[in-house]
């Protein structure tokens, strides 16, 4: 069986409209979606998977949404795009594409969590206007507390509520 390239962007303000896609969502009644962001081991490429946490916390078998995914934060990449937008959308249109594309399994998400989503929208102010946030390094595990890969530089805040480490 061909295995499947996963879905790459070339464009790096991506990164940073998922995460805001991620806080409109969660503004849109879908608390608890959750957004794990990680870097690749050469450094180019900013991934992420998006979940639905169960509870109240990240189960240790997450329901995804999809495979994971890269998006470019150096100059590497290909020319495919994310399954539910392109690069030239607005956070808007991504956020509306992403309820079209999962609008079933979204429902799942609808479950209050103000707690995490406050930490979430603590980190999109902090890290505005184009920074994203990493929980891990790849081949390394998660860390002890969330940071930036570029701007704002030594920028650190708590793990999120409700995380597990995988």
């Amino acid at each position: 069986m061909e295995k499947q390239q996963r879905p790459k962007s070339t464009n790096k303000k991506d990164a940073r409209r998922i995460l805001e896609m991620v806080g409109g969502l969660h503004q849109c009644g879908y608390e608890s979606l959750f957004l794990s962001p990680g870097m690749a081991p050469s450094g180019a490429y900013w991934r992420y998977r998006i979940g639905v946490m169960k509870e109240g916390k990240w189960s240790d078998k997450p329901d995804y949404f999809g495979d994971a995914y890269e998006v470019v934060s150096g100059s590497l990449g290909s020319e495919c795009e994310i399954p539910w937008g392109k690069s030239a959308e607005t956070v808007s249109e991504f956020t509306d594409n992403f309820i079209e594309v999962y609008k079933v399994k979204l429902q799942k998400a609808r479950v209050p969590n103000p707690v995490y989503v406050n930490w979430f929208k603590e980190m999109l102010e902090k890290t505005a206007p184009d920074g994203h946030f990493l929980f891990y390094c790849d081949p390394d595990p998660y860390f002890e507390y969330a940071f930036t890969w570029g701007y704002p530089e030594d920028f650190r805040m708590p793990m999120p509520p409700g995380f597990v480490k995988g």
